[in-house]
C-alpha cells in the first residue's frame, strides 16, 4: 500500500483566558482531593513563569 497516506489524529483543545495574553502579580494555591486516583491528594500551585498549575505537593 505504498502511497497511502494516514491523516494525524485530530484533538479539540480548548484555551480559556483570564483577559490577558499573560497573566501578571497573581498567585494562587489549591487541593485536589481523589487526584489523580481515588483517596490521593495533590497541591496545585499557580506558576507565573510557566502560565500553568504544577503540583507541589501529593498525599
Amino acid at each position: 500500500m505504498s502511497g497511502v497516506r494516514i491523516p494525524p489524529a485530530l484533538a479539540t483543545v480548548r484555551v480559556t483566558t483570564l483577559g490577558e495574553k499573560f497573566l501578571w502579580g497573581v498567585e494562587g494555591e489549591c487541593m485536589v482531593e481523589d487526584f489523580p486516583d481515588m483517596g490521593q491528594t495533590v497541591t496545585l500551585e499557580w506558576q507565573q513563569n510557566s502560565q500553568n498549575f504544577v503540583i507541589t505537593a501529593e498525599e
